[in-house]
């Protein structure tokens, strides 16, 4: 298996489970990108276990499947998952009212696949902001 291949398949395990995953797709260098992570960690701290969210820089060699796999062409770009399908997608930087009311409103929704489980708390390809170490390794703060 690849490396590509292997994110790939990290990604899919990520986005898996019964619990939504939001997914940030996001630059260093993003202006807007950076005023994201406050706004996920709010949201995260108010949802808890309701949500997993993920930050993959669409910079990393490692990543370009992905990346390409779901059309991101500019950044943020925020993506909600359940059981592996695509929910909604929508580029550009939120507040957290307003990714609240949108998982919220997609987490009611039944999804087309059936399996169950949760996304596990770790992949090599992204950072998962859930019940993790603090500190700078963990999140990029840049």
């Amino acid at each position: 298996m690849t490396n590509h291949e292997e994110v790939m398949a990290n990604f899919q395990e990520l986005t898996s489970g019964d619990i939504p995953v939001l997914v940030d797709f996001y630059a260093t260098w993003c202006g807007p990108c950076k005023m994201m992570h406050p706004v996920l960690e709010e949201l995260k701290q108010k949802l808890g276990d309701r949500i997993n969210i993920i930050k993959l820089d669409i910079e990393k060699r490692a990543n370009i499947k992905v990346v390409q796999q779901y059309r991101v062409r500019s950044v943020p770009t925020l993506m909600l998952f359940r059981n592996v399908e695509q929910l909604w997608h929508e580029a550009g930087a939120r507040g957290t009212f307003e990714l609240d009311q949108i998982i919220k409103q997609y987490s009611q929704q039944p999804c087309s696949a059936s399996e169950s489980g949760s996304p596990p708390s770790f992949a090599p390809v992204c950072t998962v902001i859930a019940d993790r170490p603090r500190g700078p390794e963990h999140l990029p703060l840049h």
